[in-house]
């Protein structure tokens, strides 16, 4: 059954920018006369009493971008607050169980939803048939612990729990129970995803792996304690909770000097947003300062709502979701009308149906897509000033790069001719760019390189071509792609380079993805490139590997 989003939307923003007027000094991101030119037309005669209207500024062509574009880079789980369906209670709570191991690895069970009725989650998890374990036989288990989920909470938000069973079965079928200590309620911080952990350990400071057949456990929801205050620390919270530091003009200014001329940030805003849809006004500026870093440092700006989980490809609750959605743009085209050309909108960010479909989903999803593109362009277009003629950037269905999946990809009608632009993301093959937990499963390879590899590449950046450069006329960015950092520099760098190869080949650009953990090729806290092989394959488009 799905949940309705209970946010009570408010009246649409009346927006005073007439599309017609252009701001009367340069905007961010425009590119300014040159200090000692005179705009053409213009003489050295004293202006008449009533000045003509300013010329109206319009951004550069899709085309054109695509011309000037060189690389980009994502700046990945800095402002992407990650955001589930806004929910009260129990709806959206779910748990797991999880250990951590002497050789560093980190194991969990399923995620399981917690019940409606009893409002309890019972989680069994069974090693190596359930869950993901990358444990070694050998090593020893240093901690099991429990999570609860829910990500419609802020930063300031507590949930209570019992954890009312906590235990692991051992390989001939005894059951070992917790502390009796640890069977208690938890009340935690949830912008942060973790629930108290009750420890489990080995009267000699460890438990092998291969001894555990089963971890059990049982949790109970108690309440959760809504709080709205936004503070600057809460947003500074938000920001750091996947480990990263603060973005600062620094950090933009290193990558530009590397040679990325575009950067993507990916911002999460429903979870920022009160009951009536008002987007809070500390985030949306702390956004706008982090798009102001890119302005000043002379590079696009591709500016993304992460959708992923509370938006949904789905009949049933699209009024109530592209509602919000609707909202949400309004209040981002209002905020940076005045912004020029460098700075772009993207739609949305891999948003999936119901099912958590990443490939062949019913025909309806995609119906849902491409509706909610309509809004998307139709809102921006109305936000006025530069707005009207922003180069908008449209995510298919999963972010899709199969042709196959991509011809349910339909644009939508827009005022003005020449702005879009599609974008897909590739990881290809999953078992070599992914890890473990990205994956769900321990079917990694560290090895890359055959002639069918290659060529699958090649047949990727050549569909991506025929399907949208070709059959829809507009240019593709390949929005996110890259290697966890699990095989050895020298393969990641051959991959990253062949893909930059074939990439240039056929037209399409490129943003590697970074987020600042298995993915990092910039340490944001230094400043520093620690796999230059990698980043010098892909800034050469693979000749420094070859």
């Amino acid at each position: 059954m799905k949940v309705m989003l209970s946010l009570v939307l408010a009246a649409a923003l009346l927006l005073g920018l007439a599309a017609c007027i252009a701001p009367k000094k340069p905007s961010h991101g425009e590119k300014a006369l040159p200090a000692d030119s005179t705009p053409e037309g213009e003489g050295t005669t004293a202006a008449p009493e009533t000045a003509p209207s300013p010329e109206v500024k319009e951004c550069e062509s899709a085309e054109s971008f695509a011309q000037n574009m060189t690389v980009g880079w994502n700046l990945g789980l800095a402002l992407s607050y990650f955001a589930e369906q806004p929910k009260a209670g129990v709806e959206g709570l779910s748990g797991l169980v999880f250990f951590m191991a002497s050789d560093g690895s980190y194991s969990r069970s399923d995620n399981v939803a917690f019940d409606l009725a009893s409002k309890t989650a019972e989680i069994t998890w069974t090693l190596g048939e359930n869950g993901i374990l990358t444990a070694g036989a050998g090593s020893s288990v240093t901690g099991i612990g429990v999570e609860q989920w829910n990500f419609s909470l802020g930063a300031a938000d507590k949930l209570t729990y019992r954890l009312e069973a906590l235990s692991y079965v051992t390989a001939d079928g005894a059951e070992v129970s917790c502390d009796a200590a640890r069977l208690t309620e938890y009340t935690t911080d949830m912008s942060d995803g973790t629930g108290g952990q009750a420890g489990l350990m080995a009267a000699d400071g460890g438990l092998a792996v291969s001894e555990i057949k089963e971890i059990r456990a049982k949790m109970k929801f108690v309440g959760i304690d809504r709080a709205r205050e936004v503070t600057p620390e809460s947003i500074d919270y938000a920001q750091t909770r996947w480990g990263n530091p603060l973005t600062t003009q620094e950090m933009i200014n290193a990558v530009r000097d590397k040679g990325f001329n575009l950067i993507r940030v990916q911002v999460s805003y429903v979870t920022h947003m009160d009951h009536a849809g008002n987007i809070d006004k500390l985030w949306l500026d702390r956004v706008a300062e982090v798009v102001d870093y890119c302005m000043n440092a002379g590079v696009y700006c591709l500016l993304t709502s992460t959708g992923a989980g509370w938006l949904e490809a789905e009949r049933e609750t699209f009024p109530e979701h592209s509602a919000v959605y609707r909202r949400m743009w309004e209040q981002i085209s209002a905020r940076f009308a005045d912004y020029g050309e460098l700075l772009l909108f993207e739609a949305c960010n891999e948003v999936l149906n119901a099912d958590k479909l990443w490939s062949n989903p019913p025909k309806e999803s995609y119906d849902v897509m491409n509706e909610l593109y309509q809004i998307f362009v139709d809102t921006v277009r109305a936000g006025g000033g530069y707005n009207t003629t922003r180069n908008l950037v449209l995510n298919p269905y999963a972010a899709a790069y199969e042709y196959n999946m991509n011809q349910n990809f339909k644009l939508p009608q827009d005022s003005t001719d020449g702005h879009l632009i599609a974008e897909v993301h590739c990881y290809e093959p999953n078992n070599f760019c992914f890890n473990e937990i990205n994956l769900g499963s321990n079917n990694f390879t560290n090895e890359w390189g055959t002639k069918a590899e290659r060529a699958k590449i090649e047949i990727i950046m050549k569909n991506l071509k025929r399907r949208f450069v070709e059959e829809l006329g507009v240019p593709v960015i390949v929005g996110e792609f890259g290697v966890v950092d699990r095989a050895d520099e020298d393969t990641r760098a051959q991959y990253v380079g062949h893909f930059a190869k074939m990439a240039e080949k056929y037209g399409v650009k490129l943003v590697i993805f970074d987020d600042g953990g298995d993915f990092t090729v910039f340490e944001r806290t230094d400043l520093s490139w620690p796999y230059e092989k990698v980043i010098e394959a892909l800034l050469t488009r693979g000749a420094s590997v070859e």
